[in-house]
Order: C-alpha cells, then structure tokens, then sequence
C-alpha cells in the first residue's frame, strides 16, 4: 500500500474515533480501562480473540490514543499515527499474524499488548485475532445470569477462553448434547456466524451465538456448505422474530392474504384423536364445503392453513413456516418454541379436577382407583374430601376409553366409572374434547380476515374440555359440579399452569 493510501484509511478512521468521541462524551467515549474484581488469574494460552469482544484495555497508559470503538484519536503525523499506517500497509498485503496479549475477563477481552493491531483489524471487519489470553477469573455468584453463563464454560475447561456469547444460560449445554465435542462445536459456530454476519444480520439485536443457537435447535447439525448459506439467509424472519422485533414487522415476511375459500390440511401424530376429526367435520359443515376444504398434502394441495397435531413436530412445522410463507401454520404444543408458530393446547388439567371432584363425592371410601396418578385429580378430590386417595382395590376407576366396553361419544377420551372385580360397570362420567367449540369459531374468523393468536390455551371457558355426568348422577353432585366449573371459569379456582 502507498503512503497516501495508507493516510487516506487512517484519516477514515480517525473520523469514526471522534464521531465515537462525539457520540459518546469525552471520558464515556474513551476505551474503558479494566476494573472488576477477580480471584484469581489462569493462564489459557494461545486462542482466537474475536474482535467484536474486544471490550477495552487492561492498563490506562494508551487511553487517550483510541476512542472507544477502537479507531484512533491522536494526529496523523504523530508517531502512533505512522505506526498505525504502518500495520495497516502490512495486513493489506502480508496480513498481520504477530498474536496480541489480552486479559479475558466475563467473556470480554481486555488487551495488554496489541491496540493498533486490533484497531487496524477492527476497521476492516475482521472477525478475530489470535493473541496469547490470560484469564481473570470472577467470584461464583449463582442466579446472575451472565455469571452462569460464564461459569458454564468455565465448568467444562476452565483454560477454554468463551469465544461465543450467549444471553441465557443452558444454550451451551443443549448445542453441546448435539455435537460430539467443543471443537466441533466451535467450527460450526465460526461457519454459521461468518455467514450470518457477512448476510447483514449484524444490526440485529440477536447475538450471532442466540442466531446459531436458534438455527441448530431447528435444522439440526447436518447443514453445511452452500445449503448453509441458503437456509442461514432464509432464516430472517426467524432471527427476526428471536431478537424480540414485533409482530408488525414480522408480517411482510408472511402475506396471508383475504380469503373467501380456506383449504386445510392436517399433520395427524400421536395426540390426535377422534374427536379432532369431529370439529374439523363439524366446521366444514357449518362453514359450507364450498367455502372450507380439506387437502391431502402442502406441496400440491397449496393449503392456507395447516394445522400440526403432533407436540413432538414442532420443529419440522416451523420448518415448514420458513419454507411456505403464503400458508398459515398452526401448532398443537403447550408452549410456543418461537413467536413465529401459533399454538394452541386443551386443558384437560381442569376436568380432571372436576373429575376428581366428582369422584370424592361420590365414592363409599375416600379412595379412587387412577392407573396414572394426576395431580389435578387428586386435588379436585381432596376439595372435597381432604382424606381422598388412590385405591388399587377402590370401587371407582378413571379409566381410558380404550379399555371401557361401554358405548360413549367419540370425543370422549376417559371415563370415570364403578368396577366390580376390576371391571367397569357402570359410567359416571367421560371426560371429553369438544373440538368443534375450537375449529368452527377459528375458521369464521380466518375467513373474515382475523389471524392467529400467538398462543391459545383451551380451558373449560372455551367449551372445548368437557366433564360429561351421565343422566343418574345425583341433584346435588350436579350442583356442586356445575358451582365448581364456574368458580374454575372465573378464576376463583386456580387448577395447575395455564
């Protein structure tokens, strides 16, 4: 590189320093000089020293030499300032490879000996350096979260430098269950954060270890190479929607656009029951079938909803919600996995306390006979009876309705009933999903341009589960059932975790 050139490159980053300065103040806008406690120091060698880490300096004597985005502030025919061009000149066309001299401390690196070489690589967009890093090492505080997460690192070697960030605890341990070491894990990182990095994701507020971690989580460790670039850059709306952006702005990424006509396609697993096929029936009738339709796949069916009814496929649906952007996708799962998949989930905790209620009323002894025992259950039963248990031998049984002889409505799925000798005699009660108290009402409103809440939760005040008494059950059983269903409806019972 000529001279001039050279001048020219640091006159630009002389600019960036005191537009920094400006921005900032004249002692805020200075590097930051190292001053946290620490126990002890560890020496951990030769590693890679990411350079959007590059936190400050471990002794003021260069302070006043760079703001602190680490662009230069002293004059260009100073010293420094030949010194800085200099280097510059050198990564141009031999690159720079002396290794710098820097304290890690919480993640972020502290340098002792380096600053224009990190500088000079600073202002080319470098992603890291390598430098010979001492670790300074913090005191234990469990419950901080940046110290957890530093200690999760720390716990797996304590002389591996942390050259990825996360924001939450756990992110580390669950990558690590996927990879069969760091290395490997760490390869994979640098491959996805160049790509994300140079994608233009950087303004985002999503650290690119949060991205990585987001993206592994979906696609799994088997991406690479150009199929990595394809489904890094596809995945925008994701990262988007990770980085907390707002649903407005999530929505150019998905034009669902008005429609007169909803085709709808169904993912069966192995929570789907009966009963769906009775809602999804029962909107198709009451919608019309010109104006609702089922289809037997996405690809060739180009359905505007799809509707996944299998927990387990969550992945695989958000997946599919990258990959088709003019169809609606929505979940059957408790909680959602990210912003960009609606779910939906039936409280059955709620008629199972009714259940138990029931049971406890009307046992002869205190005592149900339930094969896997339910909280819910037993706590409706001990609001009636605080002594209410489980009986191997008891007269009551909660039973599926695959092992009931007895006829029942297909949307039942359990029942309560007398037994003699181990079998059911006699039902007292099914407890049922109604799901055409949530099909039919989702359809109208889709149909009429309404979209799809970001989580739905299905409790006694949706009409969809459903404590069904048989006709014999006594007035006052009915009454208290009916006294306990409301209290649960208006809160004045709280049953489990919504």
């Amino acid at each position: 590189m000529m001279h001039a050139d050279a001048l020219t490159v640091y006159r630009q980053a002389n600019r960036l320093a005191r537009r920094h300065l400006s921005e900032h103040g004249a002692v805020n806008g200075l590097l930051p000089v190292f001053n946290a406690p620490f126990d002890r120091e560890l020496e951990a060698g030769l590693a890679d020293l990411p350079l959007d880490a590059a936190a400050g300096i471990r002794y003021a004597g260069r302070q006043s030499a760079f703001a602190g985005n680490f662009m230069p502030l002293l004059p260009e025919r100073s010293e420094f300032a030949i010194k800085w061009q200099n280097l510059c000149a050198a990564h141009l066309t031999e690159g720079i490879r002396d290794p710098a001299e820097a304290c890690e401390y919480m993640g972020r690196f502290y340098i002792v000996e380096g600053n224009k070489r990190v500088s000079v690589l600073k202002f080319y967009g470098a992603y890291s350096l390598p430098a010979y890093i001492k670790r300074l090492v913090p005191p234990r505080v469990p419950g901080d979260t940046d110290n957890d997460i530093y200690y999760e690192f720390y716990d797996l070697d304590p002389r591996l430098v942390p050259p990825i960030r996360f924001s939450r605890p756990g992110m580390l341990a669950s990558l690590l269950r996927l990879y069969p070491d760091w290395d490997t894990l760490y390869d994979a990182y640098r491959d996805f954060a160049l790509i994300y990095l140079t994608t233009g994701f950087d303004p985002l507020p999503l650290p690119a270890a949060d991205a990585f971690h987001a993206f592994i989580s979906l696609y799994g460790t088997r991406v690479d190479g150009t199929a990595l670039i394809a489904a890094v850059e596809a995945c925008e709306p994701l990262f988007l929607a990770e980085s907390g952006a707002p649903d407005a702005s999530l929505r150019r990424f998905f034009p669902h656009r008005h429609t007169d006509r909803l085709r709808l396609h169904i993912m069966r697993g192995d929570s789907f029951d009966a009963g769906q096929d009775l809602g999804i029936a029962a909107a198709i009738r009451q919608t019309g079938p010109e104006r609702l339709e089922t289809v037997p796949d996405i690809s060739n069916g180009k359905p505007g909803l799809v509707i996944s009814l299998d927990p387990a496929a969550a992945s695989e649906t958000l997946r599919l919600t990258l990959a088709h952007p003019d169809t609606r996708f929505l979940q059957l799962a408790p909680q959602p996995t990210s912003p960009l998949l609606p779910v939906f989930w039936p409280r059955d905790d709620e008629i199972l306390f009714l259940c138990g209620a029931l049971a406890a009323s009307m046992a002869p002894s205190a005592a149900v006979n339930i094969p896997d025992p339910c909280g819910a259950f037993l706590s409706g039963g001990r609001h009636i009876q605080t002594g209410f248990t489980l009986d191997d031998h008891a007269a009551l049984a909660l039973i599926p309705v695959s092992a009931c002889p007895i006829r029942l409505p297909a949307d039942v799925f359990a029942v309560l009933c007398r037994t003699r000798d181990g079998r059911p005699v006699e039902v007292l009660a099914g407890l049922s999903m109604r799901w055409r108290w949530f099909y039919v009402p989702l359809v109208r409103e889709l149909l009429h341009g309404g979209d799809l809440p970001r989580r739905t939760v299905l409790g006694l005040a949706s009409g969809v589960p459903e404590l069904l008494l048989a006709r014999d059950i006594p007035a006052p059983q009915r009454t208290v059932m009916g006294l306990l269903k409301q209290a649960i409806i208006e809160g004045k019972i709280t049953v489990g975790n919504p």
